[in-house]
């Protein structure tokens, strides 16, 4: 996730990306067999996205990820099917 780094630091210091990637590494502890993210790359620069986007499609490999996401570009990129809720 590109946060060793930050190790000793506390989380409360790290920007909004680097919480969402923290967020994403704690969801994979246990090895689940479902996910869920909500929106896991608002906000994050593009080069941050991508990466985040690469450890997603890792980690739906054998399991479940349901993911809500604004962009159609990352539905697209990430998502086996995709479902459009609109007016609510």
């Amino acid at each position: 996730m590109g946060l060793l780094v930050y190790k000793h630091a506390t989380i409360g210091t790290y920007s909004g990306g680097m919480k969402r990637r923290t967020s994403l590494a704690i969801s994979a502890i246990g090895n689940p067999r479902v996910i869920f993210l909500d929106e896991p790359t608002t906000g994050m620069d593009p080069k941050t996205k991508r990466n985040v986007w690469e450890m997603i499609r890792k980690l739906k490999i054998g399991r479940s990820l349901i993911l809500t996401t604004h962009g159609m570009d990352e539905a697209d990129a990430l998502s086996d099917r995709i479902a459009v809720l609109a007016e609510g």
